[in-house]
């Protein structure tokens, strides 16, 4: 059985062989790879393709600033979403939580922590309200 892999190419820049540098040419030549191998395909690209800032971008108006951090605490999800992101911060949630494998809630910080035991308030955007986890750091 032979060890074989498909590279995908954007076809904007990839049409035919001659448009690889000839360093790339050479090299991809030495593999066994010439004009003969490529070959055009539909690729269904689905929701599970894109990455959640991908998807964010996709989805929020043109010209906001989707980057927004987050921590991960076990299975909670914590982000400090900007003002002017205030009016997406449910959709942003369902992202998250979509798209992080282990995240079952998604909050966001509400107020300045102003406590010795860095407390703060939190709104749940997705998920659930479930603020007990576990963490085992080495």
């Amino acid at each position: 059985v032979e060890d074989v892999r498909e590279v995908v190419l954007d076809p904007r820049t990839i049409t035919s062989f001659s448009d690889f540098p000839i360093e790339d040419r050479e090299q991809l030549e030495q593999l066994g790879v010439n004009e003969s191998c490529l070959h055009q395909s539909q690729i269904e690209l689905t929701y599970d393709n894109w990455a959640a800032d991908d998807v964010l971008s996709a989805v929020l108006p043109d010209g906001v600033e989707t980057a927004a951090s987050y921590s991960l605490v076990g299975h909670i999800v914590h982000i400090n979403l900007r003002e002017h992101l205030q009016e997406y911060k449910h959709v942003i949630g369902e992202v998250l939580l979509d798209k992080i494998k282990q995240a079952r809630t998604v909050v966001n910080k509400v107020d300045t922590i102003d406590s010795t035991f860095r407390v703060f308030s939190m709104e749940v955007l997705a998920g659930e309200p479930d603020f007990v986890t576990e963490v085992k750091e080495n």
